[in-house]
């Protein structure tokens, strides 16, 4: 969403001072961790199935869902 927006987090959500350099460090931080945990764990597939199924699986690990399917 920064991105699509060009702005920083903190100043999407109103925030200013001290506050603001601390939720930006910590959304860019995480970013670059999520990132780099997703495009490391098809790194070692053996085929794209396997490579989409270790994504998906790390993305759960991450983001993990609060509905429930069935």
């Amino acid at each position: 969403m920064t991105r699509a927006l060009n702005r920083p987090y903190s100043q999407i959500v109103g925030m200013t001072g001290l506050e603001a350099y601390a939720i930006d460090a910590a959304v860019v931080r995480w970013g670059t961790a999520f990132k780099n945990a997703v495009e490391s764990a098809g790194a070692d597939a053996k085929n794209r199935q396997e490579a989409e199924r270790k994504v998906q699986t790390v993305i759960r690990k991450w983001l993990p869902s609060t509905r429930q399917y069935r």
